[in-house]
């Protein structure tokens, strides 16, 4: 088991988060945590990588608790992939790639051949490779998510969070971040806890689905057991139609023609009123 996530509660102050979230994730599966905002889905994942400490409950990370690992251990365990992909600097595309080597650095800290072996192999498997003198500041938002996740492929990692890797991407960088993703589950053995917006990518790519609402796991399974009419209906307050894409047979998630109208009038009214 990778991870085995047990009764976890979270507030902050007296506004509850999280309210007994229990899941377990095996090692080698994709797991995307979707819901609607204010869920708690961020809370989770930051519980997942220690930023945030839980009011009850533990994590476990192969069969540790989650607290028993140093920070080093930690950091050659889980690789995380942040939604921002803001760069105060510009660093090069390499140099930010070789910053998740930081966990396997000895003494003074400097990068060896090892540390550049495994930086140009991860570049190599991101398609950035010819990236690698430019500085990061210059490339595209496509362009920097990839650095993001070869800076976490870097560490060498057991598992990756990521925090909506295909937000403000276009469709082509979506489809090239999931799919590597996906490789690496099948052929490095790693697992893949995702935050995602993106039904439809979800129900492509994951193995695994947790769905939350309210603070609290809603359901839980494949994709065709989570992504049902009446699930969307109740987590997201609204009517969708459910096929099966004839392609994938994966289920396909479909905006309602009605009420689309239903919101564009909605807005329309609201804008009026504003004027």
């Amino acid at each position: 088991m990778a991870v085995k996530v047990n009764n976890i509660c979270f507030a902050y102050e007296r506004e509850i988060v999280l309210r007994n979230i229990s899941f377990e994730v095996e090692e080698g599966e994709f797991v995307s945590l979707i819901g609607p905002n204010g869920s708690g889905k961020t809370t989770l994942l930051k519980i997942l990588m220690r930023l945030l400490i839980p009011k009850k409950g533990e994590v476990m990370i192969f069969s540790r608790n989650i607290n028993s690992y140093s920070l080093n251990e930690f950091a050659k365990i889980i690789g995380f992939v942040p939604q921002d992909n803001f760069f105060p600097f510009p660093y090069t595309v390499l140099e930010v790639v070789l910053m998740g080597r930081t966990p396997h650095l000895r003494g003074i800290g400097f990068e060896k051949k090892e540390d550049l072996k495994v930086a140009f192999e991860v570049m190599e498997l991101t398609n950035i490779k010819d990236l690698a003198d430019k500085p990061v500041t210059s490339l595209s938002l496509g362009e920097r998510q990839m650095v993001l996740i070869a800076r976490a492929l870097a560490q060498q990692p057991k598992v990756i969070l990521l925090d909506e890797p295909n937000a403000h991407l276009d469709i082509s960088h979506q489809i090239e971040i999931f799919s590597l993703l996906k490789i690496l589950v099948k052929e490095r053995n790693i697992t893949v806890i995702s935050v995602s917006h993106d039904l439809n990518l979800v129900s492509l790519y994951s193995d695994k689905i947790i769905l939350l609402s309210r603070g609290e796991i809603f359901a839980v399974g494949k994709p065709d057991v989570v992504l049902t009419e009446q699930n969307i209906k109740n987590a997201y307050g609204t009517d969708v139609f459910i096929d099966v894409n004839p392609i994938t047979g994966k289920p396909r998630v479909n905006l309602m023609p009605d009420k689309i109208g239903q919101f564009v009038d909605k807005f329309k009214n609201q804008k009026g009123a504003e004027i």
